[in-house]
């Protein structure tokens, strides 16, 4: 098992000498100043399964031409967790004798994005800026994948 969190005290970009500093955790570039990363894997004799997952804090970008916020775009904190399990029949139960097919054989079972989230986006308003719908974002979502490998 590992957990980590990421927490950025400060973080600011010079574009060019001159031109003021954009406070990328305040608001000038979205940036999360929290971030969490969980792995667990587990497993014993041809059996296995993990599961990983990250967070991260809400966070904001200003729009400077809009005083007062009204052009701000909101991230709200977000998570997203990914699981899988894998059986190798082999090892579960041996076979006694010659070599039977199972052998070598993998089967494996992924979901990504399990609870089928996204990095949402508002505005002040409550409003979904353009570009920022569900499938512009993340148009997969949920995807699961069954593979199945053999080695001869």
């Amino acid at each position: 098992m590992s957990l980590a969190h990421s927490w950025q005290l400060r973080s600011e970009l010079l574009t060019a000498r001159g031109l003021p500093r954009l406070d990328r955790l305040g608001g000038d570039n979205g940036q999360s100043r929290h971030t969490l990363s969980l792995q667990v894997n587990g497993g014993v004799r041809g059996l296995g399964a993990n599961l990983n997952g990250n967070w991260q804090s809400a966070a904001r970008v200003r729009d400077a031409g809009n005083p007062g916020g009204q052009g701000d775009f909101f991230y709200p904190a977000f998570a997203q967790f990914n699981v899988g399990f894998y059986v190798e029949p082999a090892r579960l139960a041996p076979p006694s004798g010659k070599t039977s097919w199972l052998s070598k054989l993998r089967v494996a079972f992924d979901v990504q994005n399990l609870f089928d989230s996204y990095r949402r986006v508002r505005l002040p308003d409550g409003s979904i800026p353009a570009g920022y719908r569900r499938h512009e974002i993340d148009p997969l979502g949920r995807t699961v994948q069954v593979s199945i490998q053999k080695q001869f």
